[in-house]
């Protein structure tokens, strides 16, 4: 049985006008049409609320722009479709692994709609 742990979304210490700036930013971030970070959004605020969900975007905000500034590398926007397809493929190798696990062999093709 997986227990979950309840991670909490206060932030206690730090600089205050950060928090700020990365709260104003995760709001215009995700109000932008086809977003990553508006699909990461909606995901999150069913599960946690509006506000709470917006302060983890903010963090992801400021975890993304570490990396980009340490790599120096451009940021590339994923699209409101990222977080559906990585789903959709996690399924495919969950779904694929079981099947094989009980003695089947699984080869996959897509139907056109």
């Amino acid at each position: 049985m997986k227990v979950l742990v309840k991670k909490s979304t206060r932030i206690t210490q730090g600089n205050k006008n950060l928090k700020a700036t990365l709260t104003q930013v995760a709001w215009a971030a995700v109000r932008k049409k086809d977003s990553f970070w508006g699909a990461k959004l909606r995901k999150l605020r069913s599960r946690l609320g509006p506000k709470k969900a917006i302060i983890v975007i903010a963090r992801k905000i400021l975890v993304t722009c570490y990396y980009v500034l340490k790599e120096k590398s451009p940021y590339k926007e994923l699209g409101a479709n990222y977080i559906d397809e990585r789903a959709k493929t996690r399924k495919q190798k969950y779904h694929i692994k079981q099947l094989k696990d009980l003695g089947f062999e699984v080869s996959l093709t897509t139907v056109a709609q």
